[in-house]
């Protein structure tokens, strides 16, 4: 007797053969009374799923009247010691169940619970680079948490004398400008932060004045005359001064007679010099100084730092810090001693004197 699989495998297999034999016919245009084989096809597979069917719905009487023999379990003899006593009955009313304690969460063994990750801090910049924050500054903002440029931005003049007098830091006079600086850091602005850091002395603004209590003033500047203002300054203290002793001379002499005035040679034009050889000294800073009439080596190798400072000034520019290397610069120029101008500007700074 076939299965059930057996008997459903030869009947899809006659339904498949049915198929093929029914295109086979169509496209061959053959006539009805050559479809005899398609249709014995079709009703033997008709006849396996029918006689599969059957063979489930039939049961077996003698299959449903065996009994069913329950399995067998193999038992064990318990030793006396193990044996647990069976539980006394009790009179007593059965008391209220207690609330069972809640029970402690499960620990796998050898794998500790897993943490939340902790997001990462910004990094630290460096601090250092700020005119006016040694390592003793750098150390202090940081333990306060100010460790980037845009907090030190942000922080306000007592926030930061706040960070540094905690650490028992008190003289940080350049603390008003640390703001100022971080924002052009924070904002990117590189060249913005090395031109404002290089025109700061000693990490303040030319004429700024801080208190103790960092109290920011601003010193007048004070208005020192160009060389042309000074050379005619002097023209009449020099005449009146070759006069005074004329007077002083004994009135019965006859005074000798004024000799008479020499034609005036005129003057050979100054050829103006090369003024930005000097380290520090642009464009717009030689215009500045050839206005206020300083042409050449000698003259500024000649001039004060006041009238240096007065001249650039005067023409709208403040950021210059290398001033006070100018005139000895200019000195060696003047001399021709152009070796000895290059050996002092290689122990300069940006043209600062370290």
């Amino acid at each position: 007797m076939l299965d059930r699989t057996t008997r459903t495998f030869w009947g899809v297999g006659l339904l498949v053969a049915a198929l093929l034999v029914i295109l086979w016919l169509i496209v061959r245009e053959r006539p009805v009374d050559e479809w005899w084989l398609a249709g014995l096809l079709v009703v033997g597979a008709a006849l396996l799923f029918l006689w599969g069917r059957s063979a489930v719905a039939e049961v077996p009487a003698s299959a449903a009247s065996e009994p069913v023999v329950p399995p067998r379990v193999r038992e064990f003899d318990t030793p006396a010691a193990l044996a647990m006593p069976a539980p006394a009955e009790s009179s007593a009313a059965p008391t209220p169940v207690e609330a069972a304690a809640p029970s402690p969460e499960p620990v796998m063994m050898g794998f500790a619970k897993a943490e939340q990750p902790v997001p990462a801090s910004s990094d630290p910049d460096d601090l250092l680079i700020i005119e006016g924050i040694g390592p003793k500054m750098d150390a202090a903002l940081r333990a306060e948490g100010i460790d980037t440029y845009r907090k030190v931005a942000d922080a306000s003049i007592a926030d930061l004398r706040a960070a540094v007098e905690k650490h028992g830091l008190t003289l940080a006079p350049s603390l008003v400008n640390w703001s100022k600086q971080a924002r052009y850091l924070a904002d990117g602005d590189q060249p913005g932060f090395v031109t404002y850091r290089d025109y700061l002395v000693r990490g303040l603004e030319p004429g700024q004045v801080v208190s103790r209590d960092y109290v920011v003033t601003s010193a007048p500047a004070p208005e020192v005359p160009t060389i042309a203002e000074a050379a005619s300054a002097e023209a009449p203290a020099k005449s009146r001064a070759k006069k005074e002793p004329a007077s002083e001379k004994p009135a019965g002499k006859k005074a000798p007679a004024a000799p008479k005035p020499k034609k005036a040679k005129a003057e050979a034009p100054v050829t103006p010099d090369d003024l930005k050889v000097v380290e520090g000294i642009g464009p717009k800073m030689e215009k500045a100084l050839n206005a206020a009439g300083i042409l050449t080596f000698a003259q500024l190798a000649e001039a004060s730092e006041e009238m240096i400072r007065a001249a650039i000034e005067k023409a709208g520019m403040r950021f210059a810090p290398s001033v006070p290397t100018w005139a000895k610069q200019a000195s060696y120029a003047a001399k021709g001693d152009m070796d000895g101008m290059k050996a002092y500007q290689d122990q300069l700074t940006a043209g600062r004197s370290t």
